[in-house]
C-alpha cells in the first residue's frame, strides 16, 4: 500500500513539475448567438503555424449564452486566437466573395474593420498578469 501512495505522489509531483511553466487563461467569447451553431476555436503560438494552420490548441464550444469562455494553459508568449460561429454545422468557416467569412468570427487585437492581417499584427502577449483573452464573433463590416 505504501508503493501506490509513493507512485501516486511521484506522479503528482512529475505532473505539476512539466506544467510549471504554463499559466491558466480564460479565452472568451462575447457576441455569440444562442442557438446559432457551435463556437470554433483555434489558439496559434507562432507565425509559422498560424501559416501552416497548426494551431496549439483547438475548441468546440456550445453558444449557451451570448459569452461564453474556456479555461486552457499556456506558456507565456505571444499567441494569436481565431474564433467563429458555425451557424449551418458544417464544420467550417463559409465565406463569400474574396473570402470574406459569411458567419460570425471573431480574432484577438482585431477591431473588426478591414483585413484582419497575418499573425505579428494580431498576437498578444499571454503571461503573468495578462491571464484573459477576450474576442468579439461579428459578421464582416
Amino acid at each position: 500500500m505504501k508503493k501506490v501512495g509513493f507512485m501516486i505522489m511521484l506522479f503528482a509531483t512529475i505532473c505539476i513539475w512539466l506544467n510549471a511553466d504554463e499559466l491558466a487563461v480564460t479565452l472568451e467569447f462575447t457576441g455569440v448567438r444562442i442557438n446559432g451553431g457551435s463556437v470554433y476555436v483555434a489558439v496559434y503560438d507562432s507565425n509559422e503555424a498560424f501559416r501552416n494552420d497548426q494551431p496549439c490548441r483547438t475548441f468546440r464550444l456550445e453558444p449557451v449564452s451570448t459569452t461564453i469562455s474556456v479555461e486552457t494553459r499556456l506558456t507565456e508568449g505571444y499567441y494569436r486566437v481565431n474564433a467563429y460561429q458555425d451557424e449551418n454545422g458544417n464544420g467550417r468557416l463559409d465565406t463569400g466573395l474574396f473570402g470574406i467569412p459569411r458567419e460570425p468570427f471573431g480574432i484577438s487585437n482585431y477591431g473588426g474593420r478591414g483585413i484582419p492581417g497575418n499573425f505579428e499584427r494580431l498576437k498578444l502577449w499571454i503571461g503573468r498578469g495578462a491571464d484573459k483573452v477576450t474576442v468579439n464573433l461579428s459578421y464582416y463590416r
